[in-house]
């Protein structure tokens, strides 16, 4: 019996290592992110990391892990309020990233690869948000079409640390490619900064800009992020 449990245990151990494709020392990879459920497509999501995520591994299980991103986000709008006057509104918000981690193989059982480690991601944003109503009707404004009254509110470099501790796991189809799932969670710190409020205006065609500025000191914060915790993968190794 004894026998037979150990020819069986041998065998197993034989069938895993034949299976077994996993990353070696120099090993570098690209990881991308997976959406969809109907219509399955990739994208450059890679969660707290960015757009951009590389790994090198310095030995069989352990990793280096580059990142980074660039996020570029602006929205405007014009409404007409009915009475002579357009709402012209616009957003824009930018952010910028970096992040170092280190990942650290639990175990590689057959071809599946379950790891864990930690990333610090450091991100700078910016925002500007402004409000125009314009005057189209001459009648309003002494027949002076396009006087408006502009807030603008600017809040630059606005920068936060993240520590970000992470679980995962790979299925290795191949040496090459791996699609796996990847948890994690974050603290995020962010430094004081300073938030300004500026208002613009011109009244029967004479304009006078900044005329009102009122700047604020912003303290620091503190937050749990949850964003993007539970992510779908695709690595490709080389």
């Amino acid at each position: 019996m004894k026998k037979t449990i150990f020819a069986f245990l041998a065998l197993f151990l034989i069938t895993a290592s034949a299976f077994a494709q996993f990353p070696e020392a120099g090993t570098k990879s690209f990881t991308f992110g997976i959406s969809g459920l109907s219509t399955i497509g990739l994208n450059t999501n890679v969660g707290h990391t960015g757009n951009l995520l590389y790994k090198y591994y310095t030995t069989d299980n352990l990793a280096l892990r580059f990142s980074g991103g660039l996020a570029i986000n602006s929205t405007g709008f014009t409404s007409d309020n009915g009475s002579g006057k357009n709402s012209v509104s616009s957003t824009v918000n930018n952010s910028y990233s970096l992040g170092f981690g280190l990942q650290r193989n639990i175990v590689n059982v057959n071809k599946f690869n379950i790891y864990a480690g930690a990333d610090l991601a450091l991100t700078i944003a910016y925002s500007r948000n402004s409000t125009k109503n314009v005057t189209y009707d001459s009648s309003l404004v002494g027949g002076q079409n396009g006087d408006y009254f502009e807030t603008i509110t600017l809040n630059p470099t606005n920068l936060k640390i993240g520590l970000y501790p992470f679980g995962g796991v790979n299925y290795f189809l191949s040496k090459n490619f791996a699609i796996g799932a990847e948890f994690s969670l974050g603290a995020l710190y962010g430094l004081p900064y300073k938030s300004s409020t500026v208002t613009n205006q011109k009244v029967n065609g004479v304009e006078y800009l900044n005329s009102t500025t009122n700047v604020k000191n912003q303290g620091s914060s503190f937050s749990i992020s949850t964003t993007n915790s539970v992510l779908l993968t695709l690595g490709v190794y080389f």
